[in-house]
């Protein structure tokens, strides 16, 4: 009984449902291994962007998610709310060596010329729209 178990072959494994089956890239070279998996980022980078087009949202990523608290942070400081100091604090962290870029980013921020990617910042006040178009003239 035991050498019969032996001898058959390995049974097959079930594909899980909605996975296409798992390809074999053992005898791939290294440039062949990194040509298909550029490949498969371009495929998945191209899924997501039409799953964005068909929803007409962001879906969620790593990097969505950084660039919405960065379009979140901007926005807090534009309006110097609460959190501005915070963010200011960690910034001033971030480029410790670099001492004027934590102002600059929020005089960046204040006139409007540090855009957020996914909002936009609140309407202009008089005051801003005044203090603008002094500065043109």
């Amino acid at each position: 009984m035991l050498r019969e178990l032996i001898d058959e072959p390995a049974p097959e494994m079930k594909a899980k449902r909605g996975r296409p089956p798992r390809a074999d890239l053992s005898g791939m070279s290294d440039d062949e291994l990194r040509a298909h998996r550029t490949q498969q980022a371009r495929v998945r980078r191209a899924r997501i962007a039409a799953t964005e087009e068909e929803r007409k949202t962001v879906i969620r990523t790593a990097d969505t998610t950084r660039q919405a608290l960065a379009d979140a942070a901007m926005v807090i400081l534009h309006e110097d709310g609460p959190g501005a100091e915070r963010i200011m604090e960690v910034l001033s962290k971030v480029f410790d060596v670099q001492i004027g870029a934590p102002m600059t980013i929020r005089a960046q921020c204040r006139d409007r010329r540090l855009k957020p990617r996914y909002v936009s910042y609140p309407p202009m006040t008089v005051r801003e729209t005044v203090r603008k178009l002094r500065s043109i003239i």
